[in-house]
C-alpha cells in the first residue's frame, strides 16, 4: 500500500510531482494472516463500490492510523521516484519494516478490483500485479531506523 502526501506548499499534487523531494510516499507491504484484520472491515466492504477505476468513493469513518501495523517505528529511507510513468525522480519514500496483516479473503477483494488497462474487447483488466520491478540503486542510499541485516544470495 502506498500513502501519498505532497507539501501544501506546492498546492497540489500535480504541482509537488514536478518538484525534486515533491512527494513523501508510505509504503507497507501486506503479509497474509489466518485472521481477518477487522480495522480494515469497513474499507474492503466499501471496495464493491470501486471496482471500476473511474469510480470515486468517500470513505471517511476508517482513520488511517486504525489501517498501519502496530508498530510503525523501524522503517527503510530513500529518495527515489514514483512508481508508475513518468517515473519522475520526485519521492521520499519510506518503506515500514512490519506489514499490515490481512486475511486472504480480504486480499481477494482488492483483487476483484479493475485497472484502467483493457482488453481486446474493451473490459477493464483486473487490477493484479501492479508493481513495478526492483530497480537498480543509481548511487542512491538507503537508510534505516534501526540496526538492519544486509542478506545476500
Amino acid at each position: 500500500m502506498h500513502v501519498v502526501t505532497y507539501d501544501r506548499f506546492y498546492g497540489s499534487l500535480a504541482n509537488a510531482a514536478r518538484h525534486p523531494e515533491g512527494l513523501a510516499v508510505l509504503g507497507f507491504f501486506f503479509e497474509i494472516a489466518p485472521e481477518e484484520n477487522l480495522a480494515w472491515a469497513p474499507l474492503i466492504n466499501s471496495l464493491p463500490r470501486v471496482t471500476d477505476p473511474t469510480t470515486e468513493f468517500d470513505l471517511k469513518e476508517v482513520p488511517l492510523a486504525k489501517l498501519l501495523p502496530d508498530d510503525i517505528s523501524e522503517y527503510y529511507r530513500y529518495d527515489g521516484g514514483l512508481t508508475t510513468p513518468p517515473c519522475s525522480e520526485v519521492v521520499t519514500w519510506t518503506v515500514f519494516r512490519q506489514p499490515i496483516r490481512i486475511s486472504a479473503k480480504q486480499m481477494a477483494a482488492f483483487r476483484k478490483l479493475k485497472s484502467s488497462d483493457l482488453d481486446p474487447a474493451g473490459n477493464a483488466l483486473p487490477l493484479v500485479d501492479n508493481f513495478r520491478p526492483v530497480q537498480d540503486l543509481h548511487g542512491r542510499t538507503i537508510s534505516t531506523n534501526f540496526r538492519a541485516t544486509m542478506m545476500i544470495g
